[in-house]
């Protein structure tokens, strides 16, 4: 599909026309408003995905139920930054996963349609926002333009190989990505310790916390013919892992005023990836003698 943006660069510098932030932002959103037309109209019909739609927002449901458009639209015109908007924008797309299975093709071909409207009002704006797209529509995910983090092959590769796997294992992975890149820090290392955890749950089938998988883990790498030296330095680097976790994400409190940096909060996410590619690769090939 043809891309626009390095067309509307162009001429507006052959025009001198020049921009602001603010002012490209508010065109933007009146693209998505547009946009949104056929998923407020899904969303009418279907009031069981309306209420997931906002406890995802953590908006209130009966006056959208109740809405007209020009209340919706106004709503919208509320939104005053670019990462509340694409909130709105990405919750759509995880709404598959409330859909029911039989309906699941329909769904697709609305959010595919709803994908190109939305990529296509990314490409003629002057907005920072990337798409990264891999298997189904509750895949995609928006994030800020020229964002390392989400460049990285380990990222990337976790990301894509996590669809294999329980969906609040990829839903709590994307989760803690966003989180990092919008500087919430202290929600991105615990959405990182919550995927973790969960698909450490599902490969050694039982239900023990993070702190408690160290036995289990054991025998599981074990039996993966896990070198005895491999094994060690993993169980050390998760248990370093978990008790950080426990001390400034799963029990935050008063005592912890600490704020979480940058610098940390991308280690943790670089550091989870190193524990989850492992364990997935393992899980992926035939156990062999190693």
């Amino acid at each position: 599909m043809k891309t626009w943006r390095k067309s509307i660069k162009s001429f507006d510098r052959r025009w001198k026309i020049s921009y602001d932030d603010e002012t490209e932002f508010k065109k933007f959103r009146s693209r998505v408003f547009i946009s949104f037309d056929r998923v407020f109209t899904v969303l009418k019909l279907h009031p069981e995905l309306a209420a997931h739609y906002l406890k995802l927002l953590g908006a209130q449901q009966t006056p959208f139920l109740e809405a007209t458009e020009d209340d919706l639209q106004d709503s919208m015109s509320q939104i005053d930054n670019l990462p509340e908007l694409m909130r709105w924008v990405q919750y759509v797309f995880w709404l598959r996963d409330y859909v029911d299975y039989d309906d699941h093709e329909g769904w697709d071909d609305f959010a595919w349609e709803f994908f190109k409207s939305i990529s296509y009002d990314i490409d003629i704006s002057k907005v920072p926002v990337s798409i990264k797209r891999s298997g189904l529509s509750s895949d995609i995910l928006f994030y800020p333009k020229g964002a390392k983090l989400l460049d990285e092959k380990l990222v990337n590769d976790t990301l894509e190989w996590l669809n294999e796997y329980p969906l609040k294992t990829n839903k709590y992975f994307e989760s803690a990505l966003s989180e990092c890149l919008n500087k919430r820090y202290e929600r991105s290392i615990n959405d990182m310790r919550l995927s973790l955890e969960i698909l450490l749950k599902h490969l050694l089938n039982n239900n023990k916390s993070l702190e408690k998988q160290t036995s289990p883990l054991g025998i599981y790498l074990k039996e993966k013919n896990v070198p005895a030296d491999i094994m060690n330095t993993y169980s050390t680097i998760l248990n370093q892992y978990s008790r950080y976790q426990n001390e400034f994400a799963k029990h935050d409190d008063h005592r912890k005023p600490r704020q979480i940096t940058e610098e940390e909060a991308e280690f943790i996410v670089y550091e989870t990836g190193v524990l989850m590619r492992f364990l997935i690769q393992l899980d992926s090939r035939q156990t062999r003698n190693l």
